[in-house]
């Protein structure tokens, strides 16, 4: 969600842009680079595009841990995150993200979900490279069907994100282990992922 107010006296700053999204909260730290907002927040760091700051775009997202964060330095492809418990370093490539020539997919792409593992509910983000009919499926190992998350809907193309919380088409709470994501498109399977539930 994205709201935009234009300044109309510098003295008095307004709100120019809002962006609400699950995957961020208890934020630390924030740092632009390339027009890529890196923010440091509950779960770990989560990567924004603010090229256009009418329709900022979920990137990515990287799980580090639980525990406080005080600081976040980006700098020659590198991210460090400084927190209570630990320092984190992690590698990026940083030509990937630099606008205006950020490598963007053109087809469909299935990304990690955020947390995981996760207890009770987890934020899966996918890519859509051309306006389609999405169905996003969880599958436990035996591969039997345990919740539809999304069924047959149009998407137009860009970042997507949904949330599964850990429940059942019968709406009952699953048990812990593995499952399966699975995205399709238009009825051909494009991408499983991988998730763990823990309770």
């Amino acid at each position: 969600m994205s709201c935009v107010n234009l300044v109309s006296n510098p003295l008095e700053p307004e709100l120019l842009s809002f962006y609400d999204n699950e995957n961020i909260y208890g934020v630390f730290d924030m740092e632009v680079r390339n027009e890529i907002l890196y923010i440091s927040c509950g779960y770990g760091i989560c990567i924004l595009d603010i090229s256009d700051i009418n329709s900022i775009e979920f990137v990515d997202s990287i799980q580090s841990g639980y525990y406080t964060r005080y600081s976040l330095d980006v700098n020659s492809g590198f991210i460090f995150e400084g927190g209570d418990l630990a320092v984190n370093l992690f590698q990026f490539d940083s030509t990937a993200l630099s606008l205006p020539n950020k490598t963007i997919p053109h087809n469909f792409n299935l990304y990690k979900n955020f947390p995981n593992p996760f207890n009770p509910s987890t934020t899966i983000n996918y890519y859509i490279g051309s306006p389609t009919f999405v169905d996003i499926v969880v599958f436990d190992i035996l591969g039997r069907e345990v919740y539809k998350i999304i069924d047959n809907e149009f998407k137009n193309s860009g970042f997507h994100n949904v949330i599964w919380n850990g429940k059942s088409n019968s709406s009952e709470a699953v048990s812990s282990g593995t499952y399966i994501i699975n995205l399709k498109s238009n009825n051909q399977n494009i991408s499983n992922l991988k998730i763990m539930l823990i309770k």
